[in-house]
C-alpha cells in the first residue's frame, strides 16, 4: 500500500469485544502478574 494511502475498516462492537477478550485471555497471567496457575475469569463490557 502507498505510504500516503489510508485504509478504513469498520468493525462492530461484538468483534472488538471478542478481540479484547481473546487478547486478554491469551495474556492474562502476564498482565495480572500471576505465577503459572489456572485462572478462571468472567468478563463483561459496559458499552
Amino acid at each position: 500500500m502507498d505510504e500516503h494511502t489510508l485504509r478504513v475498516v469498520k468493525i462492530d462492537k461484538e468483534a472488538i469485544f471478542e478481540l479484547i477478550y481473546e487478547t486478554f485471555r491469551a495474556q492474562e497471567q502476564e498482565l495480572l502478574d500471576l505465577s503459572p496457575v489456572d485462572v478462571i475469569n468472567d468478563c463483561a463490557m459496559d458499552w
